[in-house]
């Protein structure tokens, strides 16, 4: 996978290259990708970011309650039918 140098943007740079051959930063540990798997993801606005997660838990936490509530229902009818 090639590197892109941190401070000046050139690319590609090899996986065993220390610094970058236009303005020798060092690129060692240097990821092309700083989320680290989803490209879009980088270039979100904050807020846009903190919306989506907070949809997503809420989301989830309806899941869990109706996922709870029809356990608890199976549990009453189960104790209704063995009375």
């Amino acid at each position: 996978m090639a590197k892109t140098c941190p401070s000046c943007g050139y690319h590609p740079i090899g996986p065993f290259t220390d610094n970058c051959p236009m303005c020798a930063e060092p690129v060692r540990n240097v990821r092309s990708n700083p989320v680290g798997g989803f490209p879009g993801l980088a270039s979100m606005p904050p807020v846009l970011k903190w919306v989506l997660g907070g949809m997503v838990l809420a989301v989830l936490g309806v899941a869990g309650c109706c996922g709870l509530g029809m356990w608890r229902m199976n549990t009453v009818f189960q104790e209704a039918q063995g009375e």
